[in-house]
């Protein structure tokens, strides 16, 4: 506990206080994180630690996350084999399983993860040879993790999840699609027996110009996705042997009901090309076009940021995702990478580019966003009591109002600046539930708050969904309102944030 703030002491900073404690003690420690700027700022704390303790160690600390370019992290991994020089990283799960970093002898995990299987791969990224190691879980102060702190029999009793997914989702569907039919082009119930087709070949493009500028206004949907061609025509492909009981071709039977609305959408977008032939309808990727390239692991749409260091003749830092350019590099917003501290100075969302110079100052920055959920159709209802819950599709629309400016160690707010950016809006489903004017009157007659009860509710639904659905946290969305304009009730949503 935070004694002088009377509140539970921030997790971050346990977290890099542990971490620290150990790599001086010379444990070869790995801290698990679920952000990547929560993996940067408990590097940026430990590293301060370090300094004052341990200076020797100071420099034996990384991070490792999404982002950075490949070099940059097969650097980090042949570091921590043994005989690499690091003493310790800070994580997220891009360090979980996959990738070789030889035999730890700590693990701290910052944060319930998300599933019981990620605590298990994330712990036993310590102790995978003869000698014990040591696993340790902080909680963070939310529902769930506060759940687990006293039912630690859960914990460990729980079995492992099933992965869940809807193979309709149209966002899923629009980016796997050009994808298979790089790989052969897709059909509509017809045989292809057994023929051979090549991929089209590459034509010539001329490389985008970089244009320095700032953040532009103007409503944006989803952001255009940056293309690179491959350097080279892709071999043939032959259609591989298909599950018992499909025709061979028919893709449509293959991807269910999603397959007809996604291919107009893709045709519509030009990233199928639509022939017809010796009787087949068939669809192929847009000439030159490498659809997986374009696929984010991480995020559902395929543009990309990059970030460049004025300091060093605007050579590329590392990547992001174009959709979350808006929050994490907004102009002003203090970025952080290896520990060090960058002040965005522009932000080109035109041409996918973001220029940042290094700092020194005591402060983080956190984005603050208003959103606006608007019903579109309703799909399946259900009645409870007096509440009546929805299942069905919504349109969300998200702006980032400002930031705030956070203190280092001490996470205190020290200001708030406003900011004038582009919405960003997307469909999604969405779980909603009416509550009648009536309990709202009954909770305020009893001195009650209905609004914050109604925000408690979002929250707690948003924190638990994880104990019954293999999902991040971050995988979800809410808002809660004590009037909505479609239904002339109180409203809570609960969305695919994708």
């Amino acid at each position: 506990m935070d004694r002088a703030r009377t509140a539970r002491r921030s997790a971050n900073i346990e977290a890099a206080r542990l971490f620290a404690h150990l790599v001086q003690a010379g444990i070869r420690t790995i801290a698990f994180t679920r952000a990547r700027r929560v993996a940067e700022l408990i590097l940026l704390y430990a590293r301060r630690i370090l300094e004052s303790e341990a200076p020797d160690k100071a420099d034996r600390v990384r991070a490792y996350r999404a982002g950075y370019r490949p070099e940059q992290r097969r650097e980090i991994e042949r570091g921590l084999r043994p005989g690499g020089g690091l003493l310790g990283v800070t994580a997220t799960s891009a360090l979980e399983l996959g990738i070789d970093i030889g035999d730890l002898d700590a693990s701290v995990l910052v944060g319930f993860p998300g599933t019981i299987a990620s605590v298990w791969q994330q712990a036993g990224r310590a102790g995978r040879g003869t000698r014990h190691a040591l696993s340790v879980l902080i909680a963070l102060d939310n529902p769930l993790d506060q759940y687990y702190m006293r039912h630690p029999g859960d914990l460990f009793g729980r079995p492992h999840e099933h992965a869940l997914i809807d193979p309709s989702n149209p966002y899923i569907l629009e980016q796997h699609l050009p994808c298979a039919a790089h790989e052969i082009p897709l059909s509509r119930g017809s045989e292809y027996g057994g023929k051979t087709y090549a991929a089209p070949p590459t034509p010539a493009r001329a490389p985008r110009r970089a244009i320095p500028g700032r953040a532009r206004s103007g409503r944006r949907r989803r952001p255009a996705p940056t293309r690179t061609p491959v350097p080279a025509q892709a071999p043939p492909h032959r259609k591989p042997p298909l599950p018992p009981g499909l025709a061979q071709g028919d893709d449509e039977a293959l991807f269910g009901n999603g397959f007809v609305p996604a291919m107009i959408a893709l045709e519509n977008a030009r990233e199928l090309e639509y022939r017809a032939g010796d009787g087949q309808d068939r669809w192929y990727p847009r000439p030159g076009a490498y659809p997986a390239q374009e696929v984010s692991l991480r995020a559902m749409a395929g543009s990309r940021m990059a970030l460049l260091n004025a300091a060093q003749n605007y050579r590329l830092m590392e990547v992001i995702e174009g959709t979350s350019a808006l929050y994490r590099v907004h102009p002003g917003a203090i970025y952080l990478h290896q520990g060090e501290s960058y002040r965005v100075r522009e932000l080109d969302l035109d041409t996918g580019h973001a220029v940042l110079e290094p700092v020194q100052v005591n402060y983080y920055t956190q984005p603050r966003e208003v959103n606006e959920v608007r019903i579109l159709r309703a799909v399946a209802r259900d009645q409870f009591g007096a509440t009546r819950a929805t299942l069905g599709e919504v349109r969300v629309t998200q702006r980032v109002t400002g930031y705030m400016r956070v203190q280092q160690f001490r996470e205190e707010v020290l200001g708030i600046e406003e900011l004038d950016l582009p919405e960003q809006t997307f469909d999604t489903v969405a779980l909603w539930w009416e509550v009648p004017r009536e309990i709202l009157g009954r909770a305020k007659r009893r001195g009650l708050d209905p609004v914050g009860g109604l925000h408690a509710v979002e929250h707690a639904a948003i924190g638990l969904l994880p104990l019954f659905a293999m999902c991040d946290r971050w995988d979800i969305g809410g808002l809660s309102t004590p009037y909505h304009p479609d239904t002339d009730t109180a409203l809570v949503f609960i969305y695919d944030a994708f």
